[in-house]
């Protein structure tokens, strides 16, 4: 099934869309985003709706949706209503989805002003703070439910894992020197202490430029999408990766500065943070170029450009100890 699998065309989510909802002729857009699903927004004459089409490999993220959604709903957070889900029943695994009406924080963030941007950032703590009332979870890392047999037992591992992941993927596209992930490890023993202490929290680690919606008309936080996982660990690294998307994107990155001022930030979380967003700078730098469920290539301007923020970050860290 999975050597085999091919794409779902227009007519795939056309037949899914009617399936839920005969409504004469459907507009069908598939959206850029996301690494593991066919995502695609569908709009009716009455209604707009989200259809995730799963590749067979990951049909247990839909199901990672379902439980967390789940457990969403009853913090009353503002996330999807799921209409319809079908696993290995047809043709395609799919869920249909709530639409939000709102566009990515990262389309609109750079015309905000400073009191806009503390007004996103609100929210974001409310959501932590709810995901706070949540159970702890076995393990750290991302999981599909509290439980999960991919959690690790230390934070610590989660970092190293995560510069494994970068170190194999800049291996694999071979444009770039692995050495950039060399140079990361030789600090990662400075903060082994501080790992020690985190506990496997929930935090909302995709909630950054995408997957965040605000308000066109006047930058309200709307909702938030793609539950398939929550991440357990520091909350820190939530912030760091919004951190290292704001700075990719060439956004002023104020934002987190008023989200660390918010949370009264020690200077050692500071230090943290910016460690974290140097390890995501090396993520970045190893899916330049690789393909996932789209069309890779490497961008040697988008390289030059994470190489400044690395150089940046890795000479304000030189000096900590």
């Amino acid at each position: 099934m999975t050597n085999h699998f091919s794409p779902p065309t227009v007519d795939d989510v056309q037949q899914i869309a009617n399936s839920f909802l005969r409504q004469g002729e459907l507009n069908i857009q598939r959206l850029p985003t996301g690494l593991c699903h066919y995502v695609f927004n569908v709009q009716g004459e009455q209604q707009r709706f989200v259809i995730r089409i799963c590749h067979p490999n990951n049909t247990s993220h839909l199901n990672g949706n379902l439980f967390w959604s789940t457990q969403l709903w009853e913090l009353s957070l503002p996330i999807p209503q799921i209409f319809n889900l079908s696993i290995e029943e047809q043709k395609y695994s799919f869920m249909i989805l709530e639409y939000i009406d709102g566009v990515d924080l990262g389309e609109l963030v750079d015309q905000m002003s400073r009191d806009q941007k503390a007004k996103v950032v609100d929210p974001l703590i409310e959501f932590q703070r709810n995901g706070d009332t949540l159970p702890e979870a076995s393990g750290f890392g991302w999981g599909l439910h509290y439980n999960c047999p991919q959690l690790l037992p230390s934070w610590n591992q989660i970092i190293e894992n995560s510069l494994e992941r970068a170190r194999s993927w800049i291996r694999t596209v071979g444009q770039v020197d692995p050495t950039y992930v060399e140079k990361v490890c030789q600090l990662q023993d400075k903060f082994k202490g501080y790992f020690s202490t985190v506990q496997p929290r929930v935090f909302f680690h995709d909630l950054t430029t995408k997957n965040l919606l605000v308000s066109k008309s006047d930058y309200s936080v709307t909702g938030f999408v793609d539950l398939d996982q929550m991440a357990f660990g520091d909350p820190l690294f939530h912030i760091s990766l919004m951190n290292m998307a704001l700075l990719a994107n060439n956004e002023n990155n104020d934002l987190v500065a008023i989200w660390l001022d918010q949370l009264s930030a020690t200077e050692t979380q500071r230090i943290v943070v910016n460690f974290y967003t140097l390890i995501h700078s090396v993520s970045f730098m190893g899916e330049n170029g690789m393909s996932f469920n789209k069309e890779g290539f490497f961008s040697q301007e988008n390289h030059q450009k994470l190489d400044q923020i690395f150089q940046q970050l890795l000479s304000e860290l030189k000096g900590f100890s």
